[in-house]
C-alpha cells in the first residue's frame, strides 16, 4: 500500500480479456486482502483494464469516519 490514500494497482493488458484488471465499471467495488476490505476501487488511468487503477484506503481516519455512519465498526475485525 501506498502512504497516501490510494492503493495503486497495475492492470492488465486492456485487451478485454477478463485478465483480472481493474476496468472503469469497477468503481465502487472491494479490493480484499485475507478476506477483509483494504480498499474501494476508485478510478482507472486507461480502458479496458490497462494501466493502472486506483482505489481509496479503508484504514485511514478519513475513511474510517466516513463508514463509521453507516456500518458499526466496532463489531468489525480491525485492519
Amino acid at each position: 500500500m501506498t502512504r497516501g490514500a490510494n492503493l495503486q494497482i497495475i492492470g492488465g493488458t486492456g485487451s478485454g480479456s477478463n485478465t483480472g484488471a481493474t476496468c472503469c465499471g469497477d468503481a465502487g467495488g472491494p479490493i480484499s486482502n485475507d478476506n477483509k476490505v483494504v480498499s474501494v476501487n476508485s478510478f482507472v488511468v486507461n480502458h479496458y483494464g490497462a494501466g493502472a487503477g486506483f482505489s481509496f484506503r479503508t484504514d485511514t481516519q478519513v475513511a474510517r469516519d466516513f463508514l463509521r455512519q453507516y456500518v458499526d465498526l466496532d463489531a468489525v475485525t480491525a485492519p
